[in-house]
């Protein structure tokens, strides 16, 4: 086991790792663009694509996942045999930390990394002006800022938000390049488009209401769920796709004679924002290891400093 632990301190194993590393990396954005048949689904920060199920396209990345873990543990075994000599030789000045520092935040962004890839999730949603939940709050879209170059390429596309929080209410701008950051960036918004969606009017009984697409509500005491409502190029009139209580889609045109005592009796387009939404549970711990790199950077520098005038 000595020869083990030998090779796991050598400088030498960090250099080969990150070497393979980067080479692997470089393959698989190269093999990802020969092949995309067998990337179709995937999106950023989402590792479980890879191994649920396993896939021999995807032989470059298992390559890397065993390269990382063979270099964080080498790191890991580093700033152990690092932190036990300078306890030993009583070095505590802060300069003497930054090579365990730089180590341990190592290890800890790689765990952060795989934290993320094997739980992270990305959701669309449609906000309109009714208003919709996403990731537990209630956003309304309020307004749209569009600007376009003379020849008719969108130049800014702005999207105004109201969000309901804790009995409160706040405008944000959703933009591009303009995202909505939340829980120190574990979770972002994206504006994904502006897309026109159409809201039928529908009566039962004497009793009506306005439901969108993925909308229900009781009408004339039986429940109604709208799948869909759409007019466009081939249809001569708004058409509805609901359903009953018994589960069965059924098409209502407006104007068209009632069915099951349901008719579609108006519609109405209205603008709708599409929200990409991507949550990351690791980042925040990420951005912070980052940032401890970074100090013990600082530190190394710092100590080089006093070697040389000492």
């Amino acid at each position: 086991m000595a020869w083990l632990f030998r090779l796991l301190r050598a400088q030498k194993t960090g250099i080969w790792c990150a070497g393979v590393s980067v080479v692997l990396m470089g393959f698989g954005s190269v093999w990802m663009d020969i092949v995309p048949q067998h990337y179709v689904g995937l999106h950023a920060d989402d590792l479980r694509f890879f191994i649920d199920p396993l896939h021999p396209a995807h032989f470059w990345l298992y390559g890397l996942a065993a390269t990382l873990a063979l270099w964080a543990f080498s790191a890991a075994v580093c700033t152990w045999d690092a932190v036990l000599s300078r306890i030993r030789l009583r070095r505590w000045h802060p300069t003497a930390w930054g090579t365990p520092l730089v180590h341990i935040s190592f290890v800890g962004a790689l765990i952060m990394h795989l934290w993320g890839g094997l739980s992270s999730s990305e959701t669309m949603h449609s906000v309109g002006p009714e208003g919709a939940d996403v990731h537990g709050e209630r956003y309304a879209f309020v307004d749209l800022n569009y600007e376009s170059w003379p020849s008719g390429m969108p130049k800014l596309v702005e999207a105004t938000l109201r969000r309901e929080r804790d009995g409160r209410t706040e405008d944000l701008t959703l933009g591009y390049n303009d995202p909505i950051v939340l829980h120190g960036g574990a979770t972002v918004l994206l504006l994904a488009g502006i897309e026109r969606r159409w809201r039928g009017v529908f009566a039962r009984a004497g009793e009506r209401v306005e439901l969108g697409p993925g909308e229900s509500a009781m009408v004339g005491g039986q429940p109604l769920q709208v799948d869909d409502v759409v007019y466009g190029r081939g249809l001569r009139m708004p058409v509805a796709q609901v359903r009953g209580s018994d589960g069965r889609q059924v098409l209502l045109g407006m104007g068209m004679p009632a069915r099951a005592g349901l008719s579609l009796v108006d519609a109405s387009p209205t603008q709708v924002v599409a929200i990409k939404e991507r949550h990351n549970p690791g980042f925040p711990l990420t951005l912070a290891l980052s940032a401890l790199v970074a100090l013990g950077a600082l530190l190394i520098g710092w100590s080089r400093v006093r070697m040389r005038r000492a």
